[in-house]
């Protein structure tokens, strides 16, 4: 349902809706409820600590990601998606994470976003879903066949989901950095990279402790996103002001 409103190209989008960025995280959050529900059902010490980690850590990692969402819709003053695109045509500058003069710190933004999706996808260093090595298969430790196999349909889903959305909102989604090969091209390579590196992080970083994990969501993600919106906020004022 979410990928349906995700703009492929231009004019390449299942459905375009002018909430579609209200829309994905209606639907993405039914992903940590099915996770929470199937550990809990499964009466299954192992998988119920699972289920209650699963909920800490969504919880704790949804709270900076709404925020750097918050300051993107502010800069762009709309959930459309394919307006998002628009505002970034042109040179690969006028990306949103290169663009100093509406957000001061673009850069930092991309980065909470991406370790957000990171956590919200139960991804390496944040897989607390599953942590094998302490807690069998948790969540998922009762379920085998084509019912261990929905929930990792699910995760991957989920991660190409959050990619799509990171290619939207940052990286100008289907526009050309240098004006040849179809928009299509563009956004399908964008993506590729992201979860080419979602996958890499995995493969190179160990899975961190879980007051750890917690801790960087309420002790430094959430601060630097507020004070992002904040700073965005005085920064588009100031603007305005020197424009008028």
């Amino acid at each position: 349902m979410s990928l349906a409103v995700i703009p492929w190209g231009e004019n390449l989008a299942a459905r375009n809706i002018n909430v579609g960025l209200l829309m994905i995280f209606a639907f993405g959050a039914i992903n940590v409820m099915a996770i929470m529900l199937g550990g809990w059902s499964s009466r299954n010490k192992y998988a119920i600590i699972s289920a209650a980690r699963v909920v800490s850590q969504n919880v704790a990692y949804e709270i900076p990601m709404l925020l750097v969402i918050t300051t993107m819709i502010m800069v762009t003053g709309t959930m459309d998606l394919n307006e998002i695109v628009q505002q970034q045509a042109g040179p690969f500058w006028r990306w949103f994470v290169f663009r100093w003069d509406l957000n001061p710190l673009a850069p930092v933004t991309f980065l909470i976003f991406y370790i957000c999706m990171l956590a919200e996808t139960n991804r390496a260093p944040f897989d607390m879903a599953e942590a094998e090595s302490e807690l069998v298969a948790g969540a998922y430790t009762e379920y085998s066949g084509m019912g261990f196999g929905v929930f990792f349909m699910a995760e991957y889903a989920n991660i190409l989901l959050g990619c799509s959305l990171a290619t939207v909102l940052f990286l100008g989604g289907w526009q050309s950095p240098i004006g040849i090969f179809p928009g299509v091209f563009w956004f399908l390579l964008k993506l590729y990279l992201l979860v080419f590196s979602v996958v890499w992080v995995r493969w190179t970083f160990p899975r961190t402790q879980f007051y750890g994990l917690l801790n960087l969501s309420w002790k430094l993600l959430i601060p630097v996103s507020l004070f992002t919106l904040v700073l965005s906020s005085a920064t588009m004022t100031v603007v305005k002001l020197l424009r008028s």
